[in-house]
């Protein structure tokens, strides 16, 4: 019997064992080796700290038992050799803080208790079994090895710390925990049958997890979920929380509800998929619910829902078969997708739906209540197939690439295109009161652009498909709207910025900023009346004697009314003689007013607009840097074109400069 503090420094085989009792008993084993024969026994009461420790080894080759509320065996060396027992004969704590082989059979009677592997290496043998229907098993420091024979039958098993690798075919827990360190499952499958609880650490391993039965349940608030195996949440089985940032990698099956809350994320590690069948809800305040290089899939038979008032993003691959319903507030963005998208997205009042990456839709679509919006920007989103877009807010192309190939898109609540682009063969509505504005990008090919409501163009902005404004048209002082391909049908275009370009706008046009016809030349067509206010510019090119190949041209097919400034600009090497004439503009009404201010070249002085009811005709340059000058100014009658003696003198200088050049 040992009741008070002793150190043993040399081996000792005690032929009828030994106990450990009182409050101080406790056996320091320094650098020797105890050894427990076959049939012998060690008694543990001793309501030390440490019963057993030391830099010695305690073979155990009999039976230990445990009576003490908490017993430590912490010497450097605690081995348990081939029918040797470890027996917790009431709900008792043994922790286990040495290395060594072990295989013992632990026995906890029915008051249950813990067995702590605390530190050290510890590898069962053949014939080591854990046995204890309402037994605890812990791995807190250290690592624990088990082989494929190894019994672990207990009511609960928890990995705070250390590293637990079971490498039994099969495992079942009724309960089980993980906070810290690693637990590796290399077997075929592990059943969680009754609460499943990962707060940090490491699950993994080859071995499928497996909630089968209605008591299962799955509480992650931090951790690793991963391995090659597949995790399954089944049906019937207690909704998943997660409500800490946790990392999945390894497939999940989801089959019952998922509340995503608190802080919850998960972060999706390729080539992990999370696969859900069931309702996934977030609620988390995580900027970032669900990320990583890994795949979220929405099956056709799942429902996606998101109820957060701050801004988030969905950054893992997000494949969308099922529902997604958005609400909460702020703005939810979409990561790309690998696959087509057959999903319907439902965008709720005062939300917003981004898009950040590839996604083509075959199906569904996007609708809306109120004023959930759409933004665009990043990747490429193609809608085709059966698929639909009407989301009752506004909708923003910020960048990247929105292509619409079906039927009509329909922007209720009304168009922003500030970057991108916009394109597709289906023709686009934006019905009043929804607004179009268009501050940048580009408004590519393909079918008709109808807007019922109020229109502008604040930006740097290329038309290359047709345009039909129920309203006017306002192209502000930052504006630029290019005729590149594209008509434009309204009521009035108001140009106060800059319209280009060689087409057709119907409408009139009322100029106070800057009309340029032409693609550097070309012919700009105003089905319409043409009005050009005191500050409004006329800017032409002249580069040869053709109109639209040649220069510049604005054809009106009614009225045109002339104020403001005629801009005239050269175009390549050309230079107009004195015969040359030009017609910039005709009407097919009629033409009132002049040009207050004309600007021309300085090689081609003497270019001058002459306005008769229907043309604007342009000539009487004098032939600066012509190959030929004019025979009419270097004739000798000079009188019919010269009235004094300084014309005369003007002349012959000219006659001077072309033959010097």
């Amino acid at each position: 019997n040992i009741s008070g503090p002793v150190v043993l420094q040399r081996a000792w085989n005690p032929t009828n064992g030994f106990s450990i009792t009182g409050t101080t008993g406790a056996l320091n084993i320094d650098g020797a080796t105890v050894t427990v024969g076959a049939g012998q026994s060690v008694g543990i009461s001793s309501t030390a700290s440490q019963q057993i420790f030391g830099t010695g080894n305690l073979m155990n080759n009999g039976q230990i038992n445990i009576n003490a509320s908490n017993v430590t065996i912490a010497s450097a060396g605690f081995s348990n050799g081939s029918g040797a027992v470890v027996d917790f004969p009431l709900n008792r704590t043994l922790t286990i803080t040495g290395s060594g082989t072990d295989a013992a059979d632990y026995n906890f009677g029915t008051g249950g208790g813990t067995l702590d592997f605390a530190g050290g290496t510890r590898t069962f043998a053949t014939g080591g079994d854990i046995n204890g229907g309402v037994a605890t098993v812990r791995v807190s420091g250290g690592s624990v090895t088990t082989l494929s024979t190894t019994g672990l039958s207990v009511a609960k098993l928890q990995v705070t710390g250390g590293a637990l690798l079971d490498n039994a075919t099969t495992r079942t827990f009724a309960d089980a925990a993980f906070s810290g360190g690693s637990a590796t499952f290399n077997g075929a499958s592990v059943t969680f049958s009754g609460p499943l609880s990962v707060s940090g650490g490491t699950l993994t391993g080859t071995s499928n997890f497996d909630t089968v039965t209605s008591s299962s349940s799955l509480a992650w608030s931090g951790g690793t979920i991963a391995g090659s195996g597949t995790l399954t949440t089944v049906a019937g089985m207690a909704p998943v929380t997660i409500t800490g940032p946790v990392v999945l990698g390894r497939n999940w099956i989801n089959n019952i509800g998922v509340t995503l809350s608190g802080a919850g994320s998960v972060q999706i590690v390729a080539p992990a998929t999370l696969t859900n069948n069931a309702t996934f809800s977030i609620t988390s305040t995580a900027s970032a619910p669900i990320s990583g290089t890994g795949t979220f899939l929405n099956s056709a038979s799942g429902t996606l829902s998101e109820a957060v008032a701050n801004n988030l993003s969905i950054q893992s691959v997000f494949n969308n078969q099922g529902t997604f319903s958005i609400g909460g507030g702020g703005v939810t963005s979409l990561g790309a997708s690998t696959i087509n998208d057959n999903a319907t997205y439902t965008v709720l009042t005062g939300n917003t739906l981004a898009f950040n990456g590839d996604r083509t839709f075959t199906g569904g679509g996007v609708t809306g209540a109120s004023t959930g919006g759409v933004q665009f920007q990043t990747g490429t989103v193609t809608f085709s197939g059966t698929s639909a877009f009407s989301p009752s807010g506004n909708t923003t192309i910020a960048g990247g690439t929105a292509t619409f190939n079906n039927g009509t898109a329909t922007f209720t609540g009304g168009l922003d295109l500030n970057s991108g682009t916009l394109g597709g063969t289906a023709n686009f509505l934006v019905p009043n009161p929804g607004a179009f504005n268009w501050t940048g990008g580009t408004l590519g090919a393909g079918g008709t652009l109808t807007t019922n409501g109020a229109s502008s163009v604040s930006g740097l902005a290329s038309l290359t498909r047709n345009w039909t404004a129920a309203n006017p048209i306002n192209i502000t002082t930052s504006g630029t709207l290019a005729l590149s391909g594209g008509s434009l049908t309204t009521p009035t275009l108001n140009v106060a910025g800059l319209l280009k370009g060689a087409g057709t706008v119907t409408g009139n046009v009322i100029n106070s900023g800057t009309v340029a016809p032409g693609a550097s030349p070309g012919v700009m067509n105003i089905v319409g009346d043409y009005t050009q206010s005191a500050s409004g510019i006329l800017q032409l090119e002249l580069g040869g004697l053709s109109p639209g190949a040649g220069h510049d041209q604005l054809v009106v097919s009614n009225n045109a009314f002339l104020n403001g400034t005629l801009l005239v600009t050269q175009f390549g090497s050309f230079v107009p003689g004195f015969v040359d004439t030009f017609q910039a503009i005709t009407a097919g009404g009629t033409i009132s007013g002049s040009f207050s201010t004309v600007t021309v070249p300085l090689l081609f002085t003497g270019l001058s607009p002459s306005y008769s009811s229907q043309v604007v005709q342009l000539g009487g340059a004098v032939g600066f840097g012509a190959t030929t000058l004019d025979p009419r100014i270097v004739k000798e009658d000079k009188d019919i074109f010269a009235q004094t003696n300084e014309d005369i003198d003007i002349f012959k200088k000219l006659q001077d400069y072309q033959t010097c050049n």
